[in-house]
């Protein structure tokens, strides 16, 4: 089973072991047609303990700039993620808070390589500060006035010295071509934290409280998993979705510390 497209290298949560996927049955549920239900091999890592909202930056009012209409959104969401990031990780320094909250929300993935390397780091910390001061200015100024508004931005602004032609396709190279925070079409999603071990990552939206982290046999990505007792007594799995888990990603999970077990996926 493969995950959604990616870039760089591909992850490896669970090739180290071939994929085990065969039928269950064929049941016909009520206002259903006959559903076939699969039964896959793999392991639960952990359980959903706290999330942040959703990272969705896509609807925006009408008749005003794109970026300027989901900048609050993002400096908002961002802010959170901050937040979220120091409160259930205060044992660990800023540095090691600051380099997990980046490299999760990028899958720690460059355009062409994984990991990302540190640059990431430097210039998504660049961009944050300057989207913060840059919302500092429009909320002063507001947009009603967008000349007057460009003019404050540059006396005002936060860009201080025009980057080098150099600086600027790095800054480029490490904020858009290798972003999946605004690229991946797996988003929007919410950053999340598990209750046992502690793992950090990306999660679909619909994720709850409770849902469990799977990785399958075979599979380059964990998966998100929401249990039910079947009509026919039997434990069965919603898949809610793939999900970003660091440091699980190149089979570190598929340790032997977990039991392994069959899903039967509805």
């Amino acid at each position: 089973m493969a995950s959604s497209p990616q870039r760089g290298t591909p992850y490896r949560a669970g090739t180290s072991r071939g994929p085990n996927i065969s039928a269950h049955k064929i049941v016909k549920e009520a206002g259903e047609d006959f559903v076939m239900k699969i039964k896959m091999r793999g392991q639960v890592i952990d359980k959903i303990q706290h999330f942040t909202s959703a990272c969705d930056f896509s609807q925006e009012p009408e008749n005003a700039p794109s970026i300027l209409s989901s900048m609050p959104k993002q400096v908002k969401w961002l802010q959170e993620v901050e937040d979220f990031i120091a409160t259930h990780l205060s044992f660990i320094t800023q540095g090691e808070r600051e380099e997990i909250m980046w490299r999760v929300l990028i899958g720690d993935r460059g355009a062409k390589t994984r990991p990302a390397p540190p640059s990431y780091g430097k210039h998504f910390k660049m961009a944050r500060t300057k989207l913060r001061r840059l919302q500092a200015v429009v909320d002063e100024y507001g947009t009603n006035d967008l000349l007057k508004l460009m003019q404050a931005i540059r006396d005002h602004g936060p860009f201080g010295e025009v980057p080098t032609a150099e600086e600027l396709g790095d800054m480029t190279r490490d904020m858009i071509r290798g972003d999946a925070l605004y690229e991946s079409p797996a988003f929007p999603r919410k950053m999340a934290i598990s209750k046992e071990m502690g793992y950090v990552g990306m999660v679909p939206k619909g994720t709850r409280t409770g849902d469990l982290l799977v990785i399958f046999w075979g599979a380059e990505v964990p998966f998100v998993l929401r249990e039910r007792l079947g009509v026919d007594g039997v434990v069965e799995y919603q898949i809610v979705g793939d999900c970003y888990v660091h440091g699980v990603m190149d089979g570190e999970g598929v340790n032997g510390k977990h039991e392994e077990q069959d899903f039967v996926i509805f």
